[in-house]
């Protein structure tokens, strides 16, 4: 079968009777069509994805995003279309195409349509109320690249400074066309792994809706769902600086209101309370570099202080404690298979201690061990 939109771009397809009524009106029928055509036809997923952001723009008056693709004058005609065809105007002989009518027929249903916003947001078949995402992609100048997850699994995605980013299902990662000639910047609603090619002229920026985190190069988790109450930023290696987000402003070198956070480090900001809230990651990864001798964790009358030093080098985590009381401490143990939080368990029961952690350090309270 011929396929009738194979050489169809976004504005195509924001301006196609079927696909404007499959988005105000979809049925069933015209769901299978779209989902199988979809499916046949993944190298133009990406335009038809434009195509419905597009939509979901005009509808919602986000002309600095619409500006990107369409003029002025083209986005009143569209309002005007999207007003026809949800009213029932579905007559194919009858519709003429957008670029061969004229402007001034339409101007006053245009005005109209403008000024009946709440009308038009009842019938995004979405979302009610804009996201922060939105407006950060409303806001960059240059035409916008959208991946989505849709899926149930993780899918890489490959940016073009080679960058890796895993995205997880139900989110969404956007990037500038020209992503890398001036920036590096990317705006991500959901969860993604990244891992950042190193390029200390160019430092890379993930918006995700209330933060932005800042990276040269590094490995990190980014969670920020647009329904969550908090986003939460994971480092793994390297180090990123975390900051709030404030509209129309871009993070500085000399900004002193973020974060850093080093590996094995989290970051949880609240949205309601607009606090950002440091600490260890769940489970810390030894991070030495695969060409140093791993440690064993296997001690025999070793002194606890050359132990708290072996933890803080292997998870690159800091250890404060009061070196002079646990002077005659000594640790026989074997703890190959314990996590960093059971080591310090088995640790501090030895020598009748106890650790809590305090922004992301790890702190030791010793009633004092020395030797006799």
């Amino acid at each position: 079968m011929q396929n009738p939109y194979e050489h169809y771009g976004i504005t195509d397809f924001v301006t196609d009777d079927a696909f404007l009524r499959h988005q105000l009106h979809p049925t069933a029928q015209s769901t299978q069509f779209w989902n199988d055509w979809l499916a046949a036809n993944p190298r133009q997923q990406e335009d038809w994805t434009q195509a419905l952001r597009l939509f979901e723009a005009v509808q919602r008056g986000l002309s600095d995003y619409t500006r990107t693709f369409l003029s002025e004058e083209a986005e009143s005609r569209l309002l005007v279309r999207i007003r026809e065809t949800n009213a029932g105007y579905t007559d194919p002989a009858s519709v003429t195409p957008l670029w061969r009518k004229s402007w001034i027929p339409y101007a006053a249903a245009a005005s109209f349509l403008l000024l009946s916003g709440a009308f038009l947001w009842t019938q995004s078949r979405k979302h009610s109320t804009v996201t922060q995402y939105e407006q950060q992609l409303a806001a960059v100048q240059a035409p916008v690249l959208e991946k989505v997850n849709s899926g149930t699994g993780v899918q890489t995605v490959r940016l073009p400074d080679q960058t890796t980013v895993l995205l997880y299902p139900n989110s969404r990662l956007s990037y500038a066309e020209d992503f890398g000639k001036a920036d590096r910047t990317v705006y991500l609603s959901g969860k993604a792994v990244f891992d950042v090619v190193r390029q200390p002229q160019k430092p890379f920026l993930v918006y995700a809706h209330d933060v932005v985190t800042r990276v040269l190069g590094t490995r990190f988790e980014v969670n920020a769902f647009a329904q969550n109450k908090a986003v939460t930023v994971r480092v793994q290696n390297g180090r990123v600086t975390v900051y709030r987000y404030k509209a129309h402003e871009k993070p500085s070198g000399d900004q002193r209101a973020g974060v850093l956070l080093l590996p094995n480090q989290q970051v949880v900001f609240t949205r309601q309370t607009e606090q950002f809230k440091k600490d260890l990651v769940e489970n810390p990864a030894i991070i030495l570099p695969s060409q140093e001798p791993q440690p064993s964790f296997v001690y025999d009358e070793t002194p606890v202080v050359e132990v708290f030093q072996q933890l803080e080098k292997a998870y690159g985590v800091e250890i404060v404690v009061d070196k002079e009381a646990i002077e005659g401490c000594q640790l026989t143990a074997s703890l190959t298979d314990e996590t960093l939080s059971e080591k310090l368990n088995v640790i501090c029961q030895s020598i009748g201690a106890a650790y809590e952690i305090v922004e992301a350090q790890i702190i030791i309270t010793s009633p004092g061990c020395k030797a006799e």
